[in-house]
């Protein structure tokens, strides 16, 4: 895999991670990852330590799927804990949809990334030094990161004027956090203004409901399929007319990545499904 793909399947098990945390589930395997002392905004930070990254927010994100029954008992009992998560919008609030061809698998979207333009030389320092919830360390990384409650986003900042905006469960409330990091930066004296945005990928999840045979899978499709479970424990399907990627995991939990619409989500779920219907599947 080239290193860009790994930094955006980096990106999708970071989100995962991110709303298991804020809904209240943690392990091992997430204390481990917090620190490697590294995110998926550090590109310049070689391959293999990506890859590390990943197997082991994969495995701590199989271990909590494999609790589903402990987290559904624990929502139960404690209805505060959903209120709160409702809220902040970790459950009921995700931009979803039904696939309306074989299967009726709900689709959650779980992240939004958009990329834009404010400006043309940005003070970082001072927006360092005046605004709460930033984090800047231009030894690391030339980005200054802002991090937004409502909606819950984090927005890379860059010298350049360029902004990376990271988090959201749907474009509007990108576009919404993007405009309200331009309101507080303005407030301090510098002056910017939104040039373009422009949504660059979207990820999903679902889930099939029974367990699926990756290899037999990888043998039926045989063609933009990948599959080394010695590397990774999912399999890549690839869309031939379309840059989605989709991640298939023997649990029957499946990613989508690399859409820029919701009807391109829809459509690369249900072409996924199509094809597992001709090898024999549901």
């Amino acid at each position: 895999m080239h290193k860009e793909e790994i930094i955006l399947l980096h990106l999708i098990f970071f989100e995962l991670k991110k709303m298991f945390e804020e809904a209240g589930f943690s392990n091992d395997f997430f204390s481990a990852y917090d620190r490697f002392d590294i995110v998926p905004a550090h590109i310049y930070k070689y391959k293999r330590e990506h890859i590390k990254a990943i197997l082991t927010l994969c495995m701590g994100v199989l271990e909590i799927l494999n609790k589903q029954g402990e987290i559904k008992k624990l929502l139960e009992i404690r209805p505060s804990l959903k209120i709160s998560l409702r809220r902040r919008g970790i459950v009921e609030s995700y931009s979803t949809f039904k696939c309306t061809k074989k299967l009726s698998t709900q689709v959650k979207i779980v992240n939004v990334v958009v990329t834009g333009k404010i400006g043309k030389r940005i003070n970082l320092n001072k927006i360092a030094r005046e605004l709460k919830n930033v984090r800047y360390n231009p030894n690391a990384f030339p980005g200054l990161t802002l991090s937004i409650d409502d909606p819950s986003a984090a927005i890379l900042i860059f010298k350049s004027g360029k902004i990376v905006c990271t988090g959201t469960k749907c474009v509007e409330d990108a576009k919404k956090a993007v405009k309200y990091a331009i309101n507080v930066i303005k407030k301090i004296g510098i002056d910017v203004k939104l040039e373009y945005i422009k949504v660059q990928n979207i990820v999903a999840c679902a889930n099939l409901g029974s367990e699926l045979n990756l290899k037999a899978i990888a043998l039926a499709f045989l063609e933009n399929v990948e599959y080394e479970p010695e590397q990774f424990p999912a399999l890549f399907y690839r869309l031939e007319d379309s840059k989605a990627v989709i991640l298939v995991f023997s649990s029957g939990k499946v990613v989508i990545a690399g859409c820029k619409t919701q009807e391109d989500v829809k459509r690369a779920f249900e072409n996924f499904c199509d094809k597992l219907s001709a090898v024999g599947y549901f």
